[in-house]
Protein backbone atom coordinates (compact mmCIF):
# COMPACT_ATOMS: atom_id res chain seq x y z
CA UNK A 1 0.00 0.00 0.00
CA UNK A 2 1.09 3.39 -0.86
CA UNK A 3 0.97 6.51 1.25
CA UNK A 4 1.93 9.91 1.96
CA UNK A 5 1.57 12.97 4.20
CA UNK A 6 0.01 16.33 3.33
CA UNK A 7 -0.38 19.24 5.73
CA UNK A 8 1.93 20.87 8.73
CA UNK A 9 3.43 18.78 11.05
CA UNK A 10 6.24 20.99 12.38
CA UNK A 11 4.27 21.11 15.71
CA UNK A 12 6.13 18.53 18.19
CA UNK A 13 3.46 16.71 18.58
CA UNK A 14 2.36 15.75 14.99
CA UNK A 15 6.03 15.87 14.00
CA UNK A 16 6.52 12.64 16.34
CA UNK A 17 3.36 11.03 15.45
CA UNK A 18 4.17 11.48 11.67
CA UNK A 19 7.62 9.96 12.62
CA UNK A 20 5.98 7.07 14.09
CA UNK A 21 3.39 6.42 11.58
CA UNK A 22 5.96 6.51 8.76
CA UNK A 23 8.26 4.22 10.37
CA UNK A 24 5.59 1.08 11.49
CA UNK A 25 3.74 1.18 8.14
CA UNK A 26 6.68 1.09 6.68
CA UNK A 27 7.87 -1.70 8.65
CA UNK A 28 5.09 -3.48 7.63
CA UNK A 29 5.90 -3.30 4.13
CA UNK A 30 4.11 -0.53 3.08
CA UNK A 31 5.84 2.35 0.72
CA UNK A 32 5.50 5.85 1.40
CA UNK A 33 5.64 8.83 -1.03
CA UNK A 34 6.15 12.51 -0.82
CA UNK A 35 3.88 13.13 -3.81
CA UNK A 36 -0.12 13.45 -3.35
CA UNK A 37 -0.58 12.37 -6.87
CA UNK A 38 0.87 9.25 -6.50
CA UNK A 39 -0.38 6.15 -8.55
CA UNK A 40 -1.82 3.52 -7.25
CA UNK A 41 -2.02 6.08 -3.85
CA UNK A 42 -4.19 4.48 -1.08
CA UNK A 43 -3.88 6.61 2.32
CA UNK A 44 -3.17 10.12 3.08
CA UNK A 45 -2.24 11.44 6.15
CA UNK A 46 -3.94 15.33 6.18
CA UNK A 47 -2.22 17.25 9.19
CA UNK A 48 -4.45 19.97 9.61
CA UNK A 49 -5.27 23.27 11.74
CA UNK A 50 -7.74 22.65 14.15
CA UNK A 51 -9.08 26.05 13.74
CA UNK A 52 -8.46 26.06 9.92
CA UNK A 53 -8.96 22.64 8.38
CA UNK A 54 -8.37 22.26 4.92
CA UNK A 55 -9.23 19.39 3.24
CA UNK A 56 -7.16 16.48 0.42
CA UNK A 57 -8.91 16.27 -2.69
CA UNK A 58 -8.99 12.65 -3.48
CA UNK A 59 -8.52 12.27 -7.08
CA UNK A 60 -9.93 8.70 -7.10
CA UNK A 61 -12.27 6.69 -5.05
CA UNK A 62 -10.05 4.27 -3.55
CA UNK A 63 -7.77 6.72 -1.32
CA UNK A 64 -8.08 6.53 1.97
CA UNK A 65 -7.97 10.26 4.18
CA UNK A 66 -6.89 10.29 7.12
CA UNK A 67 -6.81 14.03 9.31
CA UNK A 68 -5.10 14.37 11.75
CA UNK A 69 -5.65 17.55 14.37
CA UNK A 70 -4.04 18.74 17.80
CA UNK A 71 -5.38 20.75 20.45
CA UNK A 72 -4.26 22.34 23.94
CA UNK A 73 -8.05 22.85 24.64
CA UNK A 74 -9.43 19.57 26.76
CA UNK A 75 -12.58 19.87 25.89
CA UNK A 76 -16.16 19.00 27.22
CA UNK A 77 -17.22 17.25 24.50
CA UNK A 78 -14.82 15.12 21.84
CA UNK A 79 -17.17 14.50 19.02
CA UNK A 80 -18.58 17.81 19.10
CA UNK A 81 -15.49 19.46 18.35
CA UNK A 82 -13.72 16.89 16.68
CA UNK A 83 -16.66 15.92 14.31
CA UNK A 84 -16.40 19.19 12.40
CA UNK A 85 -12.67 18.84 11.33
CA UNK A 86 -13.44 15.58 10.21
CA UNK A 87 -16.36 16.48 7.58
CA UNK A 88 -14.64 20.06 6.92
CA UNK A 89 -11.79 17.89 5.59
CA UNK A 90 -13.48 15.49 3.44
CA UNK A 91 -11.69 12.80 5.56
CA UNK A 92 -12.92 9.25 5.91
CA UNK A 93 -11.58 9.13 9.69
CA UNK A 94 -9.91 11.83 12.05
CA UNK A 95 -6.95 11.38 14.65
CA UNK A 96 -7.98 14.24 17.47
CA UNK A 97 -4.86 14.86 19.71
CA UNK A 98 -5.55 16.78 23.23
CA UNK A 99 -2.44 18.41 24.39
CA UNK A 100 -2.42 18.40 28.66
CA UNK A 101 0.57 19.22 30.56
CA UNK A 102 1.16 15.15 31.12
CA UNK A 103 1.07 14.00 28.34
CA UNK A 104 -1.13 13.53 25.03
CA UNK A 105 -4.77 11.86 24.51
CA UNK A 106 -5.61 10.55 21.52
CA UNK A 107 -9.00 10.31 19.81
CA UNK A 108 -10.50 8.48 16.87
CA UNK A 109 -13.65 10.32 15.35
CA UNK A 110 -15.40 8.49 13.05
CA UNK A 111 -18.50 9.44 10.08
CA UNK A 112 -21.09 7.83 11.87
CA UNK A 113 -20.63 9.96 14.84
CA UNK A 114 -18.77 8.40 16.80
CA UNK A 115 -15.49 8.05 18.84
CA UNK A 116 -13.07 6.26 21.26
CA UNK A 117 -9.82 6.73 23.19
CA UNK A 118 -7.06 5.38 22.56
CA UNK A 119 -5.32 3.46 25.47
CA UNK A 120 -2.68 4.56 27.41
CA UNK A 121 0.21 3.18 25.52
CA UNK A 122 3.40 4.34 24.96
CA UNK A 123 6.68 3.86 22.00
CA UNK A 124 5.99 1.39 19.64
CA UNK A 125 2.93 0.01 21.26
CA UNK A 126 0.97 3.32 20.95
CA UNK A 127 2.01 3.00 17.03
CA UNK A 128 1.04 -0.37 16.54
CA UNK A 129 -1.58 0.43 18.11
CA UNK A 130 -2.79 3.03 15.44
CA UNK A 131 -1.54 0.54 12.51
CA UNK A 132 -3.96 -2.10 13.92
CA UNK A 133 -6.89 -0.06 13.82
CA UNK A 134 -5.77 2.20 10.69
CA UNK A 135 -4.63 -0.62 8.05
CA UNK A 136 -7.77 -2.78 7.47
CA UNK A 137 -9.55 0.43 6.48
CA UNK A 138 -7.53 2.50 4.12
CA UNK A 139 -6.58 -1.26 2.82
CA UNK A 140 -10.31 -1.85 2.21
CA UNK A 141 -11.79 -2.25 -1.14
CA UNK A 142 -14.45 -0.42 -1.86
CA UNK A 143 -17.53 -1.80 -3.03
CA UNK A 144 -19.88 0.23 -2.59
CA UNK A 145 -20.92 1.79 -5.92
CA UNK A 146 -23.94 2.37 -8.56
CA UNK A 147 -25.24 0.52 -11.25
CA UNK A 148 -27.84 2.14 -13.30
CA UNK A 149 -29.60 -1.21 -15.62
CA UNK A 150 -32.50 0.31 -17.69
CA UNK A 151 -33.23 -2.80 -19.02
CA UNK A 152 -33.86 -4.61 -15.83
CA UNK A 153 -35.46 -7.73 -15.80
CA UNK A 154 -38.95 -8.03 -14.75
CA UNK A 155 -38.55 -10.46 -12.54
CA UNK A 156 -36.32 -8.15 -10.77
CA UNK A 157 -38.25 -5.45 -10.54
CA UNK A 158 -39.94 -5.97 -7.23
CA UNK A 159 -36.09 -6.65 -5.59
CA UNK A 160 -34.71 -10.11 -5.03
CA UNK A 161 -33.79 -12.27 -1.47
CA UNK A 162 -31.14 -9.90 -0.98
CA UNK A 163 -32.81 -6.82 -1.35
CA UNK A 164 -35.65 -7.79 1.14
CA UNK A 165 -32.96 -9.12 3.81
CA UNK A 166 -31.23 -5.16 3.14
CA UNK A 167 -34.86 -3.52 3.69
CA UNK A 168 -35.09 -6.05 6.54
CA UNK A 169 -32.04 -4.55 7.93
CA UNK A 170 -32.71 -0.87 7.73
CA UNK A 171 -36.35 -1.27 9.44
CA UNK A 172 -34.32 -3.15 12.38
CA UNK A 173 -32.74 0.04 12.48
CA UNK A 174 -35.09 2.47 11.96
CA UNK A 175 -36.84 0.74 14.87
CA UNK A 176 -33.83 1.21 16.86
CA UNK A 177 -34.24 5.05 16.26
CA UNK A 178 -30.57 4.94 14.14
CA UNK A 179 -31.86 6.41 11.13
CA UNK A 180 -30.27 8.73 9.49
CA UNK A 181 -28.21 9.22 13.07
CA UNK A 182 -27.90 8.55 16.65
CA UNK A 183 -28.65 11.84 17.33
CA UNK A 184 -29.39 15.96 16.14
CA UNK A 185 -25.99 16.60 13.84
CA UNK A 186 -26.53 20.15 14.96
CA UNK A 187 -25.19 19.71 18.10
CA UNK A 188 -22.28 18.85 16.47
CA UNK A 189 -21.81 22.54 14.99
CA UNK A 190 -19.97 25.53 16.31
CA UNK A 191 -21.32 29.08 15.81
CA UNK A 192 -21.11 30.39 12.51
CA UNK A 193 -21.21 27.06 10.99
CA UNK A 194 -25.20 26.12 9.41
CA UNK A 195 -25.96 23.11 8.11
CA UNK A 196 -28.52 22.95 5.26
CA UNK A 197 -28.69 19.51 4.95
CA UNK A 198 -27.98 15.64 6.78
CA UNK A 199 -24.76 15.12 7.59
CA UNK A 200 -23.05 12.15 5.79
CA UNK A 201 -23.19 8.95 8.02
CA UNK A 202 -21.46 6.54 5.64
CA UNK A 203 -18.90 4.11 6.70
CA UNK A 204 -15.49 4.83 7.66
CA UNK A 205 -14.70 3.02 4.72
CA UNK A 206 -15.78 5.15 2.22
CA UNK A 207 -14.17 6.62 -0.52
CA UNK A 208 -16.78 8.71 -1.62
CA UNK A 209 -16.05 11.93 0.43
CA UNK A 210 -18.23 14.31 1.06
CA UNK A 211 -17.44 16.50 -1.92
CA UNK A 212 -19.03 14.04 -4.43
CA UNK A 213 -21.73 12.70 -1.90
CA UNK A 214 -25.08 13.60 -1.96
CA UNK A 215 -25.39 13.97 1.57
CA UNK A 216 -22.51 16.43 2.34
CA UNK A 217 -23.47 19.14 4.67
CA UNK A 218 -24.15 22.42 3.31
CA UNK A 219 -21.21 24.55 5.36
CA UNK A 220 -20.85 28.73 5.67
CA UNK A 221 -18.59 30.42 8.25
Amino acid sequence: MIFTFVGDYTDPVLARLAQGLRAVFQRRGHEFTSDPEAEDLRLVVNFIDAERPKPYRRRAKAVFVLSVAVTSERPDNVLRQAYPLLVRSLANLCLYLVRTQETVHTYFVTLEQGYYPIPDLTGQDYFDYLYERLHPLASSQLVIDNEFHTDLEPGLWNGDALTRELGAAGKRLDALDLLPAPFPTTSCWTSGISVTSSVCTASAGCRMGTSACAKTPGASG
